[in-house]
């Protein structure tokens, strides 16, 4: 539990630092990191989806999947996070991040270990803004052993200008169960699609990290687009 308490707090600390560099705002004091169980981790994440910090991690963009209907299996058509729509049957393109460490377990060739975030984002219908965002984050807490150490969380909104809101995943009536009853037909690690550095892309405002992120301010844009690229002798770890 220790070393995933210490991943989200780096990771909320580099929120709180980039709203200040961004909108020069006095530097906020740090969260309080004391372990009150499973929701604090999580507010952070929710956090660090509202910040927008992980558009900065390597990044892949998929195709709008296969409806349902004709899919083979989960990792062909990703409906259960983003079913076609109810009358006009339109599947939207979904975005994948991953942080530094996964990435350096991609390269290592390693299973996730315990501080591992990976985010998917999905378009809404009009392919207008990000309506749904699935996260899986691997813990070392025993009380996710049995969902091979990964914590599930899936947040939606109405509107652009909506708030995200909770909608599957731990912390709720399902406790991740549904999540990991699909996620544990995957071979790599219960994540479908690769995300190896080879397939990806880093943002051009990334931070470097020697694991194939951008260095400095590139030429990235909002599909991830920038100037390093990671070479990986991994063994093909996914994503959701």
């Amino acid at each position: 539990m220790l070393r995933f308490q210490i991943a989200l707090a780096i990771i909320l600390v580099g929120c709180v630092a980039f709203v200040a560099c961004e909108r020069g705002q006095q530097m906020l004091d740090p969260v309080d990191m004391t372990d009150t169980g499973d929701a604090e981790p999580m507010d952070m994440i929710l956090d660090m989806i509202k910040m927008d910090t992980h558009k900065s991690w390597m990044s892949v963009m998929r195709p709008a999947p296969v409806p349902m209907v004709d899919a083979t299996s989960p990792a062909e058509t990703g409906a259960a996070h983003n079913p076609a729509h109810a009358t006009t049957g339109i599947t939207t393109a979904r975005t994948f991040y991953i942080n530094a460490i996964g990435v350096m377990a991609n390269k290592e060739g390693t299973m996730y270990p315990a501080g591992t975030v990976i985010v998917k984002e999905i378009m809404d219908d009009t392919n207008m803004f990000v309506d749904k965002v699935a996260v899986m984050i691997k813990s070392d807490d025993a009380m996710y052993a049995g969902h091979s150490g990964w914590v599930y969380k899936k947040y939606a909104r109405a509107s652009a200008d909506a708030e995200y809101m909770q909608v599957r995943g731990s912390n709720l009536e399902d406790a991740g169960n549904g999540c990991h009853g699909c996620h544990a037909k995957a071979t790599n690690d219960s994540v479908f699609v690769s995300l190896m550095d080879d397939d990806m892309s880093t943002n051009g405002n990334g931070v470097g990290n020697g694991n194939g992120a951008s260095a400095g301010n590139g030429a990235g844009n909002s599909n991830g687009n920038g100037a390093g690229a990671g070479n990986s002798a991994g063994n093909g770890n996914g994503a959701q």
